[in-house]
């Protein structure tokens, strides 16, 4: 959401509010926001602004020494299945559709972790073996 919205959360406020509230040993280390294949703003979308302009989310809490735990990586499973040629095609070190859908999460240029939830062994399996595979170059995402 763009910074005039009203429902808008400010990565920068935040912290100063954590400053106000805490001092500087406040214990605010990280945000968490939705990243995947179908909701790629916290990438895409400058919505935040810094001293160096609008930045994304990612940008912002990066340039903030915030973490960054990408929620919502498989859609509540709605990207585990079948995804366009486009995305097996860029994301070739992934074997299933999951597996791609959480390469792209945790792919992204300052993304911490990409938090995954399952509660099938079979899922569990298939997207923790993405764990012995590098993230993808961030140019792919």
């Amino acid at each position: 959401m763009p910074p005039e919205h009203p429902e808008h959360l400010s990565i920068g406020q935040t912290l100063e509010t954590a400053r106000e509230v805490a001092g500087e040993k406040h214990h605010l280390a990280a945000v968490q926001l939705p990243m995947n294949l179908a909701m790629a703003q916290a990438l895409a979308y400058l919505s935040q602004e810094t001293t160096d302009g609008r930045q994304s989310a990612l940008a912002a809490a990066r340039s903030h020494g915030l973490a960054a735990f990408g929620s919502a990586s498989l859609l509540q499973g709605r990207l585990a299945g079948d995804l366009p040629e486009e995305i097996v095609d860029a994301f070739p070190e992934a074997h299933s559709g999951a597996q791609r859908a959480v390469q792209f999460s945790r792919s992204a240029p300052g993304m911490t972790v990409s938090l995954v939830g399952v509660s099938d062994p079979d899922h569990a399996r298939d997207t923790f073996a993405l764990a012995t595979v590098d993230p993808a170059d961030p140019s792919r995402v």
